[in-house]
């Protein structure tokens, strides 16, 4: 739902998914109705930097993007919360700097070969709404708060 991409397209430094994660972990796949934040996906498997239950309402998402010492820091809350840090900073791979994206990008759950052939479920009501995204630099440890 919402990647940072190298600036030379290698590879996604951060991604968050849901559903079913092809060639995920067992856990992973037993518990498709999760929010998981993973880091660089060029490290097989790719790490998994938070995970939390994908329930009605807002979830709220700040990354800290430390593209000098190569680590992200995951904040979080739901609805009105203010964000807060959900651990410390963690080791990934931000190298080549980044490109933020988001949108929807349904994969089908039984191929190999995603580009070409796969099974889509029928009769799915399901979406997403953005409440918005945005980039900041920050100093001081100053994060904005939702």
């Amino acid at each position: 739902m919402v990647f940072s991409e190298s600036a030379d397209f290698s590879t996604n430094q951060i991604v968050l998914k849901t559903g079913t994660i092809l060639g995920g972990s067992a856990a992973q796949i037993a518990a498709p109705n999760t929010l998981r934040l993973f880091g660089n996906v060029n490290v097989n498997p790719p790490k998994e930097l938070f995970s939390i239950a994908f329930t009605a309402g807002w979830h709220n998402f700040g990354l800290q993007l430390d593209f000098t010492k190569n680590t992200v820091q995951v904040l979080y809350s739901a609805g009105q919360a203010a964000l807060a840090a959900v651990g410390g900073a963690q080791a990934n791979d931000l190298s080549g700097q980044g490109e933020l994206h988001f949108g929807l990008l349904k994969k089908p759950t039984d191929s190999a070969d995603i580009v070409n052939s796969g099974f889509q479920e029928a009769g799915i009501n399901e979406g997403i709404i953005y409440g918005g995204i945005f980039q900041e630099a920050v100093a001081a440890n100053c994060v904005s708060a939702l």
